[in-house]
């Protein structure tokens, strides 16, 4: 259940991480996925894993998972026993997902970085995975609608 007060301002931090997205893909361009003259059946299996089957099995692992088992031990974890174990899950699961998505460029791993502690947030919040999801999934389209935009 989605805890009150907050609720509204969640579409508009994914909105916003996905305009920033969309434009450092823009400017700086990341990977090297090309949509010019590919298969049509191809193409689309590579946008759904990337922009659904990706972002449900990453939410499930990290924000699930793990988050929920570092939520649990983290306080055990903590350099600082005055840190809350959800410090510890967001700060973890952030760095194991920008270090997950090696390959790309510096920059973008610290987008990468940003996203995850703000998934991370938002599970913590809402107490949810859904809310994670859904954004994960807008955040790969936008990026996605970036790519093709700059094939």
């Amino acid at each position: 259940m989605v805890k009150q007060g907050w609720q509204w301002l969640t579409p508009l931090i994914f909105l916003l991480f996905g305009l920033i997205a969309v434009s450092v893909r823009l400017v700086y361009g990341t990977g090297s996925t090309t949509f010019e003259n590919s298969n049509l059946i191809l193409t689309t299996i590579i946008l759904f894993g990337s922009v659904i089957g990706a972002p449900l099995v990453e939410e499930i692992i990290y924000r699930g998972l793990l988050f929920a088992l570092l939520l649990k031990w983290g306080a055990y974890l903590a350099p600082n026993p005055r840190w809350h174990s959800s410090y510890i899950a967001i700060g973890v699961t952030a760095l194991i997902f920008a270090l997950a998505h090696v390959g790309t460029s510096p920059f973008f791993m610290a987008v990468l970085l940003s996203g995850g502690i703000i998934y991370g947030w938002v599970r913590w919040k809402s107490d949810s995975l859904l809310p994670g999801i859904v954004g994960h999934i807008a955040w790969n389209g936008a990026l996605a609608i970036g790519q093709i935009l700059t094939s």
